[in-house]
């Protein structure tokens, strides 16, 4: 466990880098991705930012404040809707025009709500996405691992020469990417629908999202192109954010008498960004490896969970969907997926 103090005093330890690092924040207009890039933009020397969400109201009110907070700071949003792969080659694709390295990819975009599988109805009265996904598992995991590979070119290029070290023995180069979730909680999933379109709830989209996510990863850091990125899965505990904000009234009344019952053991979202940011910049987290944090700093391990999924042909199984997936919908300009 790292405790709030000493992360307090290791964040700015980031300036090691040095001037002029590139973050982009994937729902960093609220919650735990806003937090995580505002300590960005405190800490870094002459940062940039992207920031992508779907509110220009409170991008125009992060911007005003991070230019305050670090006036050597250039805070650039993108509003796009994430939940359509789609949208996100779009976004992928404004930021590779403007940039050729970004040196961290903080993914923390979702919703939270009881509607169950949602989006337009197809002919069999499913009702899913445009692009046949249910839009909360779209966000948790395909969107987020699309963004992932799509800049993987530009973290490559900011890893180049991460084997070499400075002086004081830590890394030259700042190439990481964070996803924000359930890390540490990666179990058995129904194969036979892997998308969930047949057998949906709310657990289950969550469940699948979460192992999922550290499967992708694993792979991803074990290929040796992405040697100097490192990759993290995270679980930050009960934060209270806005991730809320689709619930009904009752719902939320509870979820806010929830919260001061239990605020204890909540972690306030400013932790939640400073930890974040922290992991993704320590350089006792190795590169070309993916990392399991908790909401308290620490590394996780699910190894015998991980490794039964490896064995049985599970993690083979979710690439070769998520393939497809990519496949049946990026690379046709009207295409959906269908399982």
């Amino acid at each position: 466990m790292t405790g709030i103090d000493e992360i307090h005093h290791q964040l700015p330890r980031i300036q090691r880098f040095g001037p002029g690092l590139v973050g982009v924040f994937v729902g960093g207009t609220s919650g735990i991705g806003e937090s995580t890039a505002r300590e960005f933009v405190r800490y870094a020397t002459s940062p940039r930012v992207y920031l992508i969400g779907r509110s220009q109201e409170s991008a125009r009110r992060i911007q005003s404040e991070f230019q305050e907070l670090n006036p050597s700071s250039d805070v650039r949003f993108i509003k796009a809707d994430v939940s359509q792969l789609r949208s996100v080659d779009d976004v992928c694709q404004q930021i590779k025009a403007q940039e050729s390295k970004i040196n961290l990819l903080f993914l923390s975009v979702g919703i939270f709500h009881f509607r169950g599988r949602e989006g337009v109805w197809s002919a069999d009265k499913i009702p899913e996405t445009p692009e046949g996904l249910d839009r909360m598992f779209a966000l948790n995991f395909y969107s987020r691992l699309r963004f992932t590979e799509n800049m993987l070119p530009l973290l490559r290029e900011s890893a180049k020469g991460i084997n070499k070290e400075s002086n004081n023995g830590q890394p030259s180069r700042l190439a990481s990417v964070v996803s924000v979730l359930g890390a540490g909680r990666e179990r058995a999933i129904d194969m036979s629908d892997p998308s969930l379109k047949y057998k949906y709830s709310q657990g289950a989209s969550t469940q699948h999202a979460t192992t999922m996510t550290t499967l992708a990863f694993a792979r991803l850091a074990a290929d040796h192109n992405n040697a100097g990125i490192a990759f993290f899965h995270t679980r930050p505990g009960m934060v209270k954010t806005n991730g809320d904000r689709e619930l009904g009234t009752p719902f939320r009344a509870l979820l806010w008498a929830f919260t001061k019952v239990f605020g204890a053991w909540t972690v306030p979202v400013q932790d939640a960004g400073e930890r974040g940011l922290w992991a993704a910049s320590n350089g006792s987290f190795h590169s070309g490896q993916l990392h399991l944090i908790s909401e308290n700093s620490e590394q996780l391990s699910n190894s015998k969970v991980l490794k039964r999924l490896k064995e049985d042909g599970s993690s083979s199984k979710i690439w070769a969907h998520t393939r497809d997936v990519f496949q049946a919908i990026c690379s046709n300009p009207t295409g959906t997926y269908q399982p």
